[in-house]
């Protein structure tokens, strides 16, 4: 198509677009990775300090305590800037650097409000599996013990599956909405 356009083509655009976005946004899901270095750091340190019962003495917990803060705010620092890039990457003819650039930005003076926006949609979407899955729970139990034949029937997997795909698609496009409004607001 390239070719016949007149255009010479290159690999770069045909690894990038051949897949759609599928290369691009594995690119960026590599550079949240690396965002999630530090907060990773503090899980394995936290693991081993409790462990060896290092954060029994006072001085020693304070410390860890403050440099674990201090990556887990290095993590959300960096966070946000990849999460907007997985939104703007999937606009054609993009590629993922570029999309990182466009989210700095994007995110430059917003990045508080986008962290806000995130907890948000965590504590939401927390809020609704309790609603949801919690009666969907007693009420196979229920029915399980008043009905033998239900035994057999996975109710709580099914609907567990279906919150699964409800909660991708509600992050996707919550984020994707909000990214859309910041970009608005920013011309």
């Amino acid at each position: 198509r390239h070719i016949l356009a007149g255009n010479r083509p290159r690999f770069r655009d045909g690894l990038y677009n051949a897949f759609a976005p599928l290369i691009s946004v594995f690119v960026i899901l590599v550079v949240v990775a690396i965002h999630l270095i530090p907060f990773f750091i503090f899980l394995i340190v936290y693991s081993v300090a409790v462990s060896t019962d290092f954060l029994s003495q006072p001085l020693y917990a304070f410390l860890f305590w403050l440099l674990g803060s201090l990556l887990i705010i290095l993590s959300l620092y960096l966070l946000p800037v990849s999460l907007i890039a997985l939104s703007s990457v999937t606009v054609p003819g993009i590629y993922p650097m570029q999309a990182l650039y466009a989210a700095m930005d994007v995110i430059q003076s917003r990045r508080i409000r986008y962290i806000m926006r995130i907890i948000f949609l965590i504590i939401f979407l927390a809020l609704m599996w309790v609603i949801v899955m919690l009666p969907i729970t007693w009420l196979d139990l229920f029915l399980k013990e008043e009905m033998g034949w239900l035994v057999g029937f996975p109710l709580v997997p099914i609907c567990l599956q279906l919150m699964i795909a409800f909660s991708i698609v509600y992050i996707t496009s919550y984020l994707y909405l909000f990214y859309r409004r910041m970009l608005d607001a920013a011309d």
